[in-house]
């Protein structure tokens, strides 16, 4: 891929654009599977303080940014593969179906039964008004919801139907008086 980087600038553009946005929505501390590694340096850690940077606010952002290099990339690597695969006109209408029978194939999945608790089963029945946090937060939060049916705190999941109507003194907008 080197190679072909140098002979077309246009390429070499593309990459380094992927390569920028890439490192660059490691953000400040790198993870790789909920496992972080502190001490190892990242791109952003260079340039986080900056205001332009500071705006985004949050280096993941940068992922959407290298979707799009990304996508050209992978187009140059389609169009050279074609060019070579047109040596063999049999060979594209066959990998196609091929893709085409990998994509239909029916995989099992490994399913665990839902435990979930009574209490959310009885929120269900009753018709109090009210968010519902999740203590611990949990992963399937959002699945839990659909069982109590009731909006979760920070869930974002509905749009908000009542507004707080004032507040008493100590008192979090959360928790003020709703009409």
């Amino acid at each position: 891929m080197w190679d072909a980087a140098r002979r077309d600038r246009r390429r070499l553009l593309w990459l380094l654009m992927a390569l920028v946005f890439w490192g660059l929505s490691l953000g400040t501390r790198l993870t790789i599977d909920l496992v972080e590694f502190r001490e190892t340096w990242t791109p952003y850690q260079l340039v986080q303080n900056l205001s332009l940077f500071r705006a985004v606010r949050t280096p993941n952002r940068f992922a959407l940014a290298f979707s799009l290099p990304w996508a050209i990339l992978v187009g140059f690597g389609v169009a050279f593969l074609w060019r070579r695969l047109a040596q063999r006109p049999w060979l594209p209408p066959a990998l196609l179906t091929l893709l085409m029978f990998f994509e239909i194939a029916e995989v099992p999945i490994i399913q665990y039964p839902v435990v979930v608790s009574p209490f959310l089963q009885q929120l269900r029945a009753e018709n109090a008004l009210g968010a519902i946090i999740n203590v611990p937060n949990q992963k399937r939060t959002m699945y839990l919801q659909t069982v109590h049916g009731r909006p979760i705190a920070g869930g974002g999941d509905r749009p908000p139907t009542r507004r707080v109507r004032r507040l008493r003194p100590g008192q979090s907008h959360s928790g003020g008086i709703v009409e």
